[in-house]
C-alpha cells in the first residue's frame, strides 16, 4: 500500500487536507544547474520516492496560478480520493533531471494529490529526455491541448457500460475508468 494508513474502505480526504507544492527556482537557476550538472548521462528511474520529485512551477507550470483555482483544486482532490480508493498510483509524472534532482514537467496535479494523501511507495516516472529548453515547451504543449474533461456522471455511465458488457474484470474496469472496485462490485 502507497497510503500513510493502513485502514481503508471509505477513508475520504477533505479540502482543507490538500497539500500545494511550490518551489523557488527560476527559469535562469535551474537553467544554469542544467548545462553544469547535466554533463553525463543520468539514471531514467521507471519510479522514484516522492521526496524526489521536485517542483519549479515558476518554470514548467504554464497554468496561472491565480486562475481557474477551484477547477484545479476540483482535480487535485478527485486524484487523491483516487489514489485512497484504488490504493495505486497514478499514471506516470515527466520529470526532468538537472543534477541529483527530479523536477516535474508534466503533473502538477498529480504530485500534490500524493502529496496531499501522504503517500510512502514510490511513484511512476518517465524521465524527459531532451534539453532543459525542450522540457519546458513539452511542459507546455502537454498542457495547452484542448479538450473535454469527463463529468462524474460520464465516468459513472462509461463504467456501468462496461459492468454490463462483462468483458472486464473488477480490477480491470477500477484501472480503465478510475472508479473504485468497492463502487463496481
Amino acid at each position: 500500500m502507497g497510503l500513510k494508513k493502513k485502514k481503508r474502505g471509505n477513508v475520504k480526504l477533505t479540502r482543507t487536507q490538500l497539500v500545494y507544492v511550490k518551489g523557488k527556482e527560476t527559469v535562469a537557476d535551474l537553467e544554469r544547474r542544467a548545462k553544469s550538472a547535466n554533463a553525463g548521462p543520468m539514471a531514467h528511474p521507471k519510479s522514484l520516492p516522492l521526496g524526489n520529485v521536485h517542483v519549479a512551477d515558476n518554470v514548467f507550470q504554464w497554468r496561472l496560478l491565480s486562475e481557474n483555482i477551484a477547477a484545479k483544486e476540483d482535480h487535485i482532490f478527485e486524484l487523491s480520493n483516487v489514489l485512497l480508493d484504488r490504493e495505486k498510483p497514478l499514471d506516470p509524472i515527466l520529470v526532468f533531471p538537472v543534477g541529483e534532482r527530479y523536477y516535474v514537467v508534466d503533473g502538477h496535479h498529480r504530485i500534490n494529490a500524493y502529496h496531499s494523501v501522504k503517500w510512502k511507495n514510490p511513484i511512476p516516472v518517465e524521465v524527459f529526455n531532451g534539453s532543459f529548453q525542450e522540457a519546458r515547451i513539452e511542459a507546455f504543449r502537454r498542457n495547452s491541448k484542448n479538450k473535454l474533461a469527463m463529468t462524474k456522471q460520464d465516468k459513472m455511465e462509461g463504467t456501468w457500460r462496461l459492468v454490463k458488457e462483462g468483458n472486464l474484470s473488477i480490477s480491470q474496469t477500477s484501472d480503465t475508468t478510475g472508479t473504485s472496485p468497492s463502487q463496481i462490485s
